[in-house]
């Protein structure tokens, strides 16, 4: 059983909720092989251990950037909102904003709680 990078499992070495890391093996500039390792301990991974729990967001749900499913809201007059026309929309030098998500968006990202602006602004 292969792991991937960010995988939540139970670790069998030290007994903790970690996730996996992905590390490569390299004689001397090239890389030759990769082995899974625990995020805790550093323990290596055997691929016949099968204490893993299946968690495919592993990671980016710890983080909290797990990328949403787009959702295409289409009013009755067959226009589709986007988040750049949402009030909720917030515009930051380093990222957009759902105010209302408390979420990193895209400007045509969609989603079902979609509410347009009225001012245009």
């Amino acid at each position: 059983m292969s792991y991937a990078q960010g995988q939540k499992i139970t670790c069998p070495h030290c007994g903790a909720e970690a996730f996996v890391k992905l590390e490569a093996i390299m004689d001397g500039w090239t890389k030759t092989d990769e082995v899974a390792a625990c995020s805790d301990c550093n323990g290596a991974l055997d691929d016949t251990d099968s204490s893993h729990t299946s968690d495919p967001a592993g990671l980016s749900a710890f983080l909290g950037t797990e990328k949403a499913v787009p959702v295409q809201v289409i009013d009755d007059s067959g226009k589709i909102g986007f988040c750049r026309d949402c009030v909720s929309y917030a515009e930051h030098p380093f990222a957009i904003r759902c105010m209302l998500h408390n979420r990193v968006i895209e400007p045509m990202d969609s989603c079902s709680d979609y509410d347009e602006r009225k001012d245009g602004t």
